[in-house]
C-alpha cells in the first residue's frame, strides 16, 4: 500500500512538474516553496537536473564566476527546461546514476522510494523524449571531479566568457557560499547538499529498496542513454544550438 501510493504521488508529481501553466502555480502557491527560479525572457542560463544531481554546487561554481547572470535554477521540474527552450535560454541538464541520486534525495527529503524513482522516470523520460538535443548534459562525475573544466565547458555552451583568475579554487569557494547560505536559510546543515557520513547509512537502506523496484531497470535503460548523449557532446565539444 505504502508503494501504491508513492507511486501515485511520484506519476501525479511527474503529470503536473511538466506543464509550465500548473508547476509555477503549484510550487509557489501550493508548494509553498521560493528556492530558485523559473525560466523567463530575461534569463541567461538554466541549470536544471534532479535533486542531488550537483544542481547546488554547479549552480554556485558558476555564480562565483558571473554573479552578474540570470539563473534559471532547483525547480526539477521539467516545466522549467520547456519553458527555458521557448524563451531560447541556453539549458545545462545534471544527471546521475540513480542508484546514487535517488537514495540520497530520500535521505535528505524523505519522500518515499517509490515516489522519488517515479520523479527520476518522469523527469528523465522527458528529457530524452523532448528536450535533447537542445540541451547541454553534464554528469554529476563530470561536475564533482572538476569544476573548473565544467565551468568552461558550460560557458562555451552558453556563449559567456568567464576570468582564469576566477576559476582559481573554485570548487572551495563554492563549497563555502553553499555552507553559508545553508546555515543562513534554513539555520542547520541536516539538507546541505555536500556528502554527509551520517547519511551514509541510510542511503544504503533505500538503495537497497529501489534495486528491489521493478521500474529500477527503466531508470538504468535512461541513464546509460544519457551517458551515451553526454560522451556524443563532449567528443563534439558541444556548443550551444539554435
Amino acid at each position: 500500500m505504502k508503494n501504491l501510493f508513492g507511486k501515485t504521488i511520484g506519476l501525479l508529481h511527474s503529470t503536473i512538474s511538466k506543464s509550465t501553466l500548473m508547476y509555477p502555480l503549484y510550487h509557489n502557491k501550493v508548494g509553498g516553496w521560493s528556492a530558485g527560479e523559473f525560466s523567463s525572457p530575461n534569463t541567461d542560463l538554466c541549470v536544471e537536473g534532479y535533486q542531488s544531481s550537483a544542481n547546488t554546487f554547479v549552480f554556485n561554481a558558476l555564480h562565483c564566476v558571473r554573479p552578474d547572470l540570470n539563473y534559471a535554477r532547483h525547480k526539477h521540474a521539467v516545466a522549467n527546461v520547456r519553458l527555458a527552450v521557448e524563451y531560447g535560454v541556453p539549458t545545462v541538464i545534471l544527471f546521475r546514476d540513480p542508484k546514487e541520486c535517488i537514495p540520497s534525495f530520500v535521505s535528505r527529503f524523505r519522500p518515499g522510494v517509490a515516489e522519488a524513482l517515479y520523479r527520476y522516470l518522469g523527469f528523465y523520460r522527458s528529457v530524452v523524449s523532448e528536450v535533447m538535443p537542445a540541451a547541454l548534459l553534464v554528469s554529476f562525475e563530470e561536475a564533482v571531479g572538476g569544476i573548473q573544466g565544467t565551468v568552461r565547458r558550460i560557458a562555451a555552451f552558453a556563449d559567456f566568457s568567464v576570468e582564469e583568475g576566477n576559476l582559481e579554487e573554485l570548487e572551495a569557494k563554492a563549497k563555502q557560499r553553499i555552507q553559508k547560505r545553508t546555515q543562513r536559510r534554513v539555520g542547520t546543515a541536516e539538507h546541505i547538499s555536500l556528502p554527509d557520513r551520517n547519511r551514509e547509512t541510510t542511503k544504503a537502506e533505500h538503495r537497497k529498496k529501489l534495486l528491489q523496484s521493478s521500474k529500477y531497470a527503466e531508470a538504468k535503460k535512461l541513464y546509460h542513454q544519457l551517458q551515451s548523449i553526454h560522451e556524443l557532446q563532449v567528443g563534439r565539444g558541444e556548443r550551444c544550438q539554435s
